[in-house]
């Protein structure tokens, strides 16, 4: 009876996070928009934290995390800019933005 329980339990959370999905893919556009501000105004430090959040909201977009990493570079965090361009690759192998931001990148750093 109680792995009964435990996969209603498990049924419920799954409902719930599936319920939620569409909201939290609407909190990532609206922090990615002010981001995308503050990147424009070169506020990069501004961008990163709401490129953080909207992270949180949607791990699975490319754009978030090639836009971070652009946010990265331009802060002269090259390290860590690398590995935005990387997953962003990762989840889009097709992102020509993320694949020439990397090349950028890469040569930033070996100069």
């Amino acid at each position: 009876k109680s792995q009964v329980e435990a996969l209603r339990k498990e049924n419920e959370d799954l409902k719930r996070q599936i319920a939620e999905f569409p909201n939290k893919i609407i909190l990532a556009y609206q922090k990615s928009s002010e981001a995308s501000k503050l990147y424009n105004e070169n506020d990069y430090e501004g961008a990163i934290k709401l490129y953080d959040e909207a992270i949180q909201f949607n791990p699975y977009d490319y754009n978030l995390y090639n836009n971070r990493g652009r946010s990265y570079y331009g802060s002269k965090q090259y390290e860590k800019a690398l590995k935005d361009f990387d997953k962003a690759l990762e989840l889009n192998p097709n992102c020509n933005a993320a694949k020439n931001n990397l090349e950028k990148c890469l040569k930033a750093v070996r100069k």
